[in-house]
């Protein structure tokens, strides 16, 4: 899993990199407040469920999707606004600003998405 992680950081760095910051900012907004959104409703939805695996899965679907979909609309907006930058040296701290934003923005939907799949009730899912 640590190698996993490694490599997604490398890529969303530079992912990052090439989208900017001010799209990156709007796109982890977007991603994060998703997740929390996503977070409150997954579990009213999986609780129709019996088996505790489906649960999980039905919410991390719920959840992600969510996040993407505002992750979506949101860096479109970005996009928009990256397109008035029009200084060098503004555009410069774009690209760099959009690499760390997007390194921290893996780290943190990585925690929020282990951390309770550490504490599950499914053995497979805690040790992974």
């Amino acid at each position: 899993m640590d190698v996993l992680l490694i490599v997604l950081v490398v890529v969303f760095a530079i992912n990052g990199y090439r989208q900017g910051f001010v799209i990156g900012i709007l796109s982890f907004v977007g991603f994060f407040g998703g997740a929390v959104v996503g977070l409150q409703l997954a579990p009213e939805v999986a609780k129709n469920f019996e088996s505790p695996g489906l649960r999980i899965l039905i919410a991390l679907v719920i959840i992600f999707s969510i996040a993407l979909l505002l992750q979506a609309g949101l860096s479109w907006l970005g996009g928009r606004l990256r397109d008035q930058i029009l200084d060098k040296g503004a555009k410069r701290f774009d690209d760099i600003g959009g690499a760390v934003v997007s390194v921290i923005a893996v780290l943190v939907v990585t925690w929020m998405v282990a951390a309770p799949l550490g504490s599950s009730s499914v053995p497979w899912l805690s040790r992974a």
